[in-house]
């Protein structure tokens, strides 16, 4: 029975130095919003460099925020309890200035899109990044 003991030491050993090393290779610096598991693919930066409320981010609200069919979210005549009409600027803005989007977008616990979407129910990483961009910018409306 002595003779399993150096190894068993040995195999903790290895098993420790596997856990100290994984843990000190992760990625410290990665935005937590974008490492989102309510998110596929992977991030194009081009798209980060000239965010704009009527060419990027008005199209990511009628995909991802909108609704189809019997299932209208974040519209004037929503079918659900939807906080914001999200087809005009000046509600999502004021969603911002809220923190709204912040905590349930990009926040640890975000929550959006739902998991009963009848639409997308993760972000694009690409625009999951284009929308915390323009909203890190201030939410401008240009």
């Amino acid at each position: 029975m002595k003779r399993y003991f150096p190894a068993a030491i040995s195999l903790l050993a290895v098993v420790f130095t596997a856990l100290a090393i994984q843990s000190c290779t992760k990625d410290q610096g990665a935005d937590p919003a974008l490492s989102n598991p309510k998110t596929t693919g992977t991030i194009d930066s081009t798209r980060l460099v000239d965010v704009k409320y009527s060419e990027d981010i008005k199209p990511l609200m009628t995909t991802y925020c909108l609704g189809t069919g019997a299932q209208r979210c974040h519209v004037s005549n929503s079918s659900t309890v939807a906080p914001g009409d999200f087809t005009s600027y000046d509600e999502l803005k004021q969603r911002v200035d809220e923190g709204l989007i912040e905590y349930k977008v990009f926040g640890p616990s975000a929550n959006m899109p739902p998991t009963y979407s009848t639409g997308p129910k993760q972000f694009d990483a690409t625009d999951l990044a284009v929308f915390k961009k323009w909203v890190s910018d201030g939410a401008p409306n240009n």
